[in-house]
């Protein structure tokens, strides 16, 4: 039973070699897969020791490289992965990888933010578009074609315009519309109550199509509110 737990034979070897050979045959080495490298700098601080540079370099490389690849599985790509690890790139290869991976995270992250912009952009314009046309539902009044008025002779004590009309035309009414969401909209209507003392009329509707929830990403059934107002105090109360 004692042999399950012992390890094949191996010797501890030390090796010289000169700088500008020491990443090819530490990279053959390593790919091997038969050396183990031991640390005798344990007590050198890791910003102190050599190739810290390059190991830096390294790092960055990886965090580009993760990006890049976060960014093909949003856009649903796969991309192709070999069977076997690739060999380590030659020290001046591997500048080149790192300018042209940082060139095309660059570019990419740009066409990201021009792609958010105008998904936004284009969100925005779609609720306008709906709230203009449910918004017509609450301003427009149809008349009443089965119950004509009865039309009388002016007389010279009439005055020109209708006094209804008249107050309606000094009444300076304007609306305030936008989208909420449906979870939100008892709690809006509590704050608005509050607000505005209860002296408010709001107007809530249902979109009749789902538009897309531009922080979670799902279909919502947003609701339309049109608020009615009149005055200077109840306007700095609504914003």
């Amino acid at each position: 039973m004692g042999s399950l737990f012992r390890s094949e034979e191996v010797c501890l070897a030390q090796l010289f070699m000169q700088s500008a050979s020491a990443y090819n045959c530490v990279s053959a080495l390593g790919e091997l897969g038969l050396v183990e490298f031991r640390d005798l700098n344990q007590n050198v601080n890791s910003f102190q020791r050599r190739f810290v540079s390059e190991v830096r370099r390294c790092d960055e490389m990886e965090k580009t490289f993760n990006f890049l690849d976060q960014e093909l599985k949003k856009a649903k790509m796969q991309p192709q992965v070999q069977d076997e690890n690739p060999p380590a790139p030659a020290p001046k290869d591997v500048m080149h990888i790192k300018e042209q991976s940082e060139q095309l995270a660059h570019e990419l992250r740009e066409i990201s933010r021009n792609r958010d912009s105008m998904h936004s952009q284009l969100w925005e314009l779609r609720e306008y578009a709906i709230i203009l046309r449910e918004s017509q539902r609450f301003t427009s009044h149809p008349m009443i074609m089965d119950s004509p008025r009865l039309q009388r002779a002016a007389t010279e004590t009439d005055p020109l315009l209708d006094p209804s009309v008249s107050r309606r035309m000094e009444l300076k009414l304007n609306f305030i519309a936008g989208v909420i969401h449906p979870v939100k909209v008892n709690a809006f209507e509590r704050l608005l109550w509050r607000a505005c003392r209860g002296y408010l009329i709001a107007n809530f509707v249902e979109m009749g199509e789902a538009m897309e929830d531009p922080v979670t990403g799902e279909n919502v059934k947003w609701v339309i509110f049109l608020i009615p107002y009149w005055g200077e105090q109840i306007e700095r109360a609504h914003v």
